[in-house]
């Protein structure tokens, strides 16, 4: 059994505190075709016609590392397109057919679990946010994003990282109100793990500093989510900084 920690200090040393978050909590900068990059992302658009989806498949077909595979209104049709062919990316923009985006995103990442679902809207709330976390999904966009922003950030969710901007993440965890630090049923290494999950790390980078296999760094991913009760690295995150096991500064 361990106690909070904190989000900061390397890997392996041993943790009797609050580990820290650092400010700039998110993804990295990540280019095409770098480790656990795919050369071209490609991504199903969901939406009923709305100006959000609308925007986004002008954005990414302008994008030489972004290939839309398809746009789709229903979930009937985001089904067929995720069979058609190898899809990394799932964006639902609007309503699919009589679902809501919440709970057509909830559905896909059901579904086809392997393929990262992102949330996109006018705006969002933190308890918004955090619905769209409990269902799996690998983050939130918000139209008001700008485009270079947008494109790291489906990038990470891509990648298997978080797919929220620094705002919207210290705001959601901020709505989560943080409970006294309690014991943690995670051992050390995944402490470790989850540490590096905050800190917008990626797999392979995960696997390079602790010197084990990218296959080792998702089965402790996959144990961290299972001993928090979370769908997905964003709300094991929440989980651990709400329960105290982790602190964002």
């Amino acid at each position: 059994m361990r106690g909070a920690i904190d989000v900061g200090v390397a890997p392996t040393v041993p943790a009797t505190g609050t580990r820290r978050v650092p400010p700039a909590l998110g993804p990295r900068v990540v280019a095409p075709g770098a480790p656990g990059v795919p050369a071209v992302v490609n991504v199903v658009v969901g939406d009923d016609g709305t100006l959000v989806g609308e925007g986004l498949v002008s954005l990414l077909s302008a994008e030489p590392g972004f290939h839309v595979v398809a746009r789709v209104s229903t979930l009937a049709e985001a089904r067929r397109a995720l069979r058609g062919g190898p899809t990394h990316l799932v964006v639902v923009a609007g309503p699919l057919g009589t679902l809501d985006a919440l709970r057509a995103g909830e559905t896909i990442r059901a579904e086809f679990g392997r393929v990262a679902v992102v949330l996109m809207a006018e705006q969002s709330d933190p308890e918004t946010v955090a619905r769209a976390m409990a269902a799996g999904c690998a983050g939130f966009l918000t139209a008001d994003r700008g485009r270079a922003e947008v494109l790291l950030l489906l990038r990470a969710a891509a990648r298997g990282q978080v797919a929220l901007s620094a705002d919207q993440l210290h705001r959601l965890l901020t709505h989560l109100s943080p409970r006294p630090a309690r014991p943690s049923d995670l051992s050390s290494r995944e402490l470790d793990v989850l540490v590096m999950m905050a800190d917008g790390v990626t797999t392979d980078e995960m696997a390079r500093r602790l010197f084990i296999s990218a296959h080792t760094v998702r089965n402790r991913v996959r144990s961290v989510l299972s001993k928090l009760g979370a769908h997905s690295k964003l709300e094991a995150v929440a989980v651990a900084t709400r329960e105290g096991i982790i602190r964002i500064d």
